[in-house]
């Protein structure tokens, strides 16, 4: 039968990984061998060599099984029957995918920023890519960052070697580097009219602590010091984004008037 229907023999092994409570493994195993045992399948216990069948059960380590007591010939029709439970790694169902290929060079969406499912609840997220020297960390980041940047994800990248600066001047990001002879620097007063019309708060709070830390160190200002900073920051940016242009008709009307009031309270007005 084997030489007419082409049939290739096979040696083969299978384990069933059993998660239970301690009281329940041995009914549990008793009936699943039961089952076996119907469809024709005569499985054993082992106790002296679990782990050796755990590590051998891993990709590319079929070879440490050994044949003697480990594997069993069968039929490869029938061997391939008990993998139908058995599939390949299949495309996470998430919006936000980044492809790699599988062993068969097929592309695979994962999803490393959190396994949640269809809905993603996640907005932020940080990894970390660790490798030696020439083990294509960069390659492999300068795909990454383009799926995510072509899902419209915001990225920030710390580039200790300047392997993205191509990519991020190629999506018009903002690349900040420096040297020696020229280092970042920054003007912590400078506030956008958006920065003030949304949040200035919490800019002020952060100028008057900078201010103060410079001003007098770690030790707590007291309140005429911390009133004055306050005043001065507020008044200060408050002219700066409303600076004056002219003075409307009622404004002059206004000081016409108090003028008025002024010069004939101390008889100047009388000269005139």
């Amino acid at each position: 039968m084997l030489a007419a229907d082409n049939k290739l023999l096979v040696n083969t092994n299978y384990n069933i990984i059993v998660s239970c409570p301690l009281n329940k493994v041995t009914p549990v195993s008793s009936f699943i061998e039961t089952k076996l045992y119907g469809c024709g399948i005569m499985p054993s216990r082992t106790a002296y060599n679990q782990l050796e069948l755990f590590q051998a059960s891993f990709p590319g380590n079929a070879y440490t099984f050994n044949p003697d007591y480990d594997l069993f010939l069968t039929l490869s029709d029938a061997a391939v029957c008990l993998f139908f439970k058995e599939h390949t790694k299949q495309t996470e169902l998430s919006p936000l995918l980044v492809y790699y290929t599988d062993r068969d060079g097929l592309p695979i969406g994962i999803d490393f920023t959190g396994k949640e499912g269809k809905i993603k609840h996640t907005n932020n997220a940080n990894f970390l890519c660790i490798g030696p020297s020439g083990s294509g960390k960069s390659f492999h980041m300068n795909s990454v960052v383009r799926q995510l940047l072509i899902q419209d994800t915001d990225i920030v990248l710390v580039d200790t070697g300047d392997s993205y600066e191509g990519i991020c001047r190629y999506y018009k990001g903002t690349y900040i580097t420096y040297s020696k002879e020229r280092p970042i620097s920054m003007n912590p007063f400078k506030i956008t009219r958006q920065e003030y019309d949304d949040n200035f708060g919490e800019k002020k709070n952060f100028l008057k602590t900078l201010i103060f830390l410079i001003y007098i160190g770690e030790k707590a200002p007291d309140d005429v010091e911390e009133l004055v900073v306050n005043q001065v920051i507020v008044e200060y940016y408050e002219a700066y984004f409303h600076p004056f242009e002219k003075y409307t008709e009622q404004e002059r009307q206004d000081i016409i008037h108090l003028l008025t009031l002024k010069h004939k309270m101390n008889g100047e007005y009388d000269k005139f």
